[in-house]
């Protein structure tokens, strides 16, 4: 495995969008760092989820399949997650809630005890909680924010609920204020976290362009195809194509940023969670990444045992696992693969092709 990866390494930081993009404080890592710290069997971050409640129902939420039991993991746990991960080396979390992170009723112990041990809370939220207070004692406590937005006020208030719209632009303006959207080199503190859907798919390009000329890092993500309501607004392959290559032609004709790969699984932006991290969910127990089910649990496992053995020994070992045509694809180094959850679910193998991925059409 090492002497095949020396062949995929080179000098210069790679990143997916390429050499001009804002990055995510705590959430951007270039491959050479996520490929670093997979030789030296560490976890670079976390995804976890710490509660199961939220104040939305978005229809392309998979976690509304599982919001009935309302679970909620201690703070003792949550802090011995973080305390297991940086013996591991770990540097960030991105923090997803299972529903809404500031519904958890330990949030600001549990943000505070992050910060403190000196790992960056990159918080996924809804955006409909965040006042002035809130928002400057976010930006105090270090971390990074993910907000949704998913388009104009009558689609978003269609996918999220009536009034969401409005309170998400407010908590945007607050953390505006307070100074989340300042640069510090390439680097962000604030994001924008569209999902994108059959509803909204033409409003994905206005919100990268938004996010583009405020310096905030675009996120967009497919809606997964998990249970009945995400599956009937899905993107199907020639809707997620025209997408991602509308994004593209955007970052390069209107904002001079190169693409180093036609396709990844987040555009322009990889995820390295399959070679270094792991997904805590809120019942303490540990997955590939957050769409997929548990494989064992920290009631009986420590962290560090758990990335050594199957499944995660092999999904580390992505590059002698992976099927074609993304084997011998010369993009694989870049885009790793693309979504190892989409090709589980629509391809029954986390080791199979991303069926969303833009190279295919030119492969048949």
């Amino acid at each position: 495995m090492r002497g095949q990866m020396k062949q995929l390494r080179t000098n210069k930081k790679d990143y997916p969008g390429g050499d001009a993009c804002v990055l995510l404080k705590g959430y951007s890592y270039s491959l050479q760092e996520i490929y670093a710290a997979r030789d030296a069997g560490q976890i670079l971050c976390l995804r976890m989820e710490t509660n199961d409640s939220c104040n939305l129902r978005c229809i392309y939420c998979y976690s509304y399949l599982r919001r009935e039991k309302q679970k909620e993991m201690s703070l003792k746990d949550a802090c011995d997650v973080i305390d297991q991960g940086i013996n591991l080396g770990l540097q960030s979390i991105v923090y997803l809630g299972g529903g809404e992170p500031l519904l958890y009723k330990h949030f600001w112990p549990f943000i505070e005890y992050v910060s403190c041990r000196k790992v960056i809370p990159v918080i996924f939220t809804n955006g409909t909680l965040i006042n002035l207070s809130v928002a400057q004692r976010l930006f105090d406590l270090g971390t990074s924010i993910m907000i949704k937005l998913d388009g104009k006020k009558e689609i978003q208030d269609k996918l999220s609920g009536q009034g969401t719209y409005k309170k998400i632009r407010s908590s945007l303006d607050a953390l505006l204020e307070v100074g989340f959207g300042k640069l510090n080199g390439r680097y962000t503190r604030i994001g924008i976290g569209p999902c994108a859907t059959k509803i909204n798919i033409l409003e994905i390009p206005k919100i990268w362009r938004f996010a583009r000329q405020n310096n905030f890092f675009p996120n967009v993500e497919l809606a997964t195809e998990i249970g009945k309501a995400t599956s009937n607004i899905a993107l199907d392959y020639n809707q997620a194509r025209w997408l991602r290559q509308t994004l593209k032609e955007i970052d390069e004709k209107e904002f001079n940023i190169k693409w180093s790969t036609p396709y990844s699984s987040t555009p322009a932006h990889s995820c390295g969670i399959f070679l270094a991290g792991a997904a805590i969910k809120v019942d303490r127990s540990v997955a590939l990444c957050p769409e997929m089910p548990p494989v064992a649990n920290l009631a009986n496992k420590a962290l560090a045992k758990i990335i050594q053995e199957p499944p995660f020994s092999m999904a580390r070992a992505l590059e002698n696992n992976i099927e074609e045509p993304c084997a011998s694809c010369k993009f694989f180094r870049l885009c790793l693969g693309g979504c190892r959850s989409k090709a589980l679910v629509c391809n029954k193998s986390i080791f199979a092709c991303d069926p969303h991925c833009t190279l295919l059409a030119d492969n048949q």
